[in-house]
C-alpha cells in the first residue's frame, strides 16, 4: 500500500466505519517508536506539535519543513500509534503573540 492509501484507510476507519469493518484493512499501526523512527529515516519528518485528547490519547504532527511532507499520528496510552493522515505541501504559519500585535493591526472580530 502506498502512504496515501494507508492514510486514507486509517482515516476512513477512524471516522466512518465500525471497528469490525476496519479489521478487514491492513492498519497502519504499531509501536510509536518504530513508526516515528520510520518517518524520521524515510521522510526526514520531526515532531512539531503534540496535543493530548480527552481519554489520554495523543495527537502528534510530524513535518519535514524542507520537503513539505507531514504525518499525523494518534497514540494511545501504552505507546501504540496509528496514522490519521499524511500529506505534502505543509506550511507553518506564525501566530501573532500579544507582544507583536498592535492595536488596530488585526481586523475586528464580530461578537
Amino acid at each position: 500500500m502506498t502512504r496515501w492509501s494507508i492514510a486514507g484507510t486509517a482515516l476512513a476507519c477512524a471516522i466512518a466505519l465500525p471497528a469490525h469493518a476496519c479489521a478487514q484493512f491492513q492498519r497502519p499501526c504499531g509501536p510509536r517508536a518504530a513508526i516515528v523512527q520510520h518517518l524520521n529515516r524515510s521522510y526526514g519528518e520531526q515532531t512539531v506539535a503534540v496535543g493530548l485528547a480527552h481519554g489520554g490519547a495523543a495527537i502528534e504532527i510530524l513535518v519535514n519543513g524542507e520537503k513539505g511532507t507531514w504525518s499525523v499520528l494518534l497514540t494511545v496510552p501504552g505507546g501504540y500509534s496509528c496514522f490519521v493522515a499524511t500529506g505534502e505541501h505543509w506550511e507553518s504559519i506564525d501566530r501573532p503573540t500579544a507582544a507583536t500585535v498592535r492595536p488596530g493591526s488585526l481586523p475586528a472580530t464580530p461578537h
